[in-house]
């Protein structure tokens, strides 16, 4: 009996390990809860398939050897208790296939460490183009595609066909490339094509001051419009990228959160 318990038990716990083991390669590969670079996350992917092929072989192996020792076991005699006898793994396989579950478990546990260290690495790297953002892909995946373009030529035109109100940069730019560690930029307001993604490893740096900017060169910051364009040092206008790479040293890029409001401007790196 204390036989039967024990073998009960350890299939409750094998089914656990392998429930736990595929609920956590699902969440940390599909949801992607680190905001980890496509190239890392290519290299996890292909470890996790050998190292799953690997597993998968070893669990057949051990699923074959353990239905042989099965055929081979004298059956117990029943008694008038227990009723007509059921075919039992033996308890060296079942902890042999608990073995493998737990192994499984360690290897997700192993790839997150590995993606833990290697996804902090470039926070000191600066930031960097990575392209332009799919709003139509986004708009299809969320159910709302496809998307349409505005009477307004400027930036802000774009639409998903199901509903009015628009997108926002920052959640397709993160869709597009996977990665939450993204800044959205617009090169230029009046041209629609100009929606830029940036990877920015080290999130917002903070507001982009025109006024220190334009003093470190000995000139005064005026704002003469009312709108993100209308910021001048002197009179001249002034290059937002080069004076977020001159306030935020190690790598940074210039975007306004609002192009109605010229003191929406921040540095991202």
């Amino acid at each position: 009996m204390a036989d039967h318990r024990w073998r009960s038990r350890a299939r409750a716990l094998l089914t656990l390990s392998a429930v736990a083991l595929v609920a956590a390669l699902g969440w940390f590969f599909l949801g992607d809860p680190l905001g980890l670079p496509d190239d890392l996350l290519g290299v996890l992917d292909q470890r996790a398939s050998v190292i799953g092929m690997v597993l998968g072989g070893i669990s057949t192996l051990l699923a074959g050897i353990a239905l042989r020792q099965q055929r081979r076991a004298p059956a117990p005699a029943p008694s008038a208790d227990d009723g007509p006898a059921r075919p039992v793994l033996p308890t060296s396989a079942v902890a042999a296939l608990l073995a493998v579950a737990m192994a499984g478990l360690v290897t997700v546990a192993a790839l997150a460490v590995f993606a833990l260290w290697n996804g902090q690495a470039p926070q000191a790297g600066p930031a960097y183009k990575l392209g332009e953002p799919d709003f139509d892909g986004y708009c299809r995946a969320a159910g709302r595609g496809p998307v349409k373009f505005t009477a307004a030529l400027d930036a802000y035109g774009f639409h998903c066909r199901a509903g009015s109100a628009g997108l926002d940069g920052h959640n397709v730019c993160a869709w597009t490339y996977r990665t939450q560690a993204v800044a959205d930029r617009i090169g230029d307001f009046h041209d629609p094509g100009s929606w830029e993604c940036w990877r920015a490893p080290r999130g917002r740096l903070g507001p982009l001051d025109f006024t220190r900017y334009c003093a470190a060169r000995g000139a005064t910051a005026r704002l003469e419009g009312d709108d993100a364009y209308g910021w001048r040092c002197d009179g001249a206008l002034v290059d937002s990228q080069a004076a977020c790479a001159a306030l935020y040293p190690g790598g940074a890029v210039s975007r306004f959160q609002n192009f109605n409001d010229p003191r929406s401007w921040e540095c991202w790196g």
